[in-house]
């Protein structure tokens, strides 16, 4: 009967606080916009073909002949963190895909044929998220196919904020 209590006797009451969920952040923006993100394009001694690229919806990271293309970024806050990937395993054995966080505690994809999946990560504050397509730094034994890793569907989800209003639920008899 909504707000009225009905007749006599014991009656529960409670009251309690509902705090918003953190809004997710969608893409590579917000927090995880190509500004906060630590990039590394290493071509290599042959001056190979190497780009870390960004949209909003996708990174993109490639190399011919090239050594290393990394983006890296400190997790801001605890959350979880979740991605596709898709890897052409353009030079087999000796080009890598590679995703880490937490220096290899966490989780690691570590590919070298063409492959691809979804993750889904519980994360910390100050973890280290790390995409990494490595190169030998010589041409593929086949066609000159850069090896790219392509990152979509990023998200994080930032954990519950913390009841900070010093609020304590209580319950009662009226």
């Amino acid at each position: 009967n909504g707000n009225i209590v009905d007749g006599c006797g014991d009656f529960i009451y409670e009251i309690s606080i509902n705090l918003p969920s953190p809004e997710p952040t969608v893409g590579f923006t917000g927090a995880f916009a190509e500004a906060n993100w630590d990039v590394l394009e290493d071509p290599g001694p042959f001056v190979g073909d190497v780009d870390v690229s960004f949209t909003n919806d996708e990174l993109t990271l490639s190399t011919l002949g090239a050594w290393d293309a990394i983006a890296s970024i400190v997790i801001p806050e605890p959350g979880t963190l979740s991605f596709d990937w898709t890897y052409n395993g353009a030079d087999p054995n000796y080009d890598f895909f590679l995703v880490d966080a937490d220096n290899d505690q966490i989780y690691e994809i570590q590919e070298t044929f063409a492959n691809s999946g979804s993750v889904e990560q519980e994360v910390e504050a100050g973890w280290v998220l790390v995409f990494h397509v490595f190169d030998d730094g010589f041409l593929p034994i086949g066609p000159n196919v850069p090896s790219t890793a392509v990152i979509s569907a990023f998200t994080f989800a930032p954990a519950a904020a913390p009841n900070e209003t010093g609020f304590t639920t209580c319950w009662g008899y009226t």
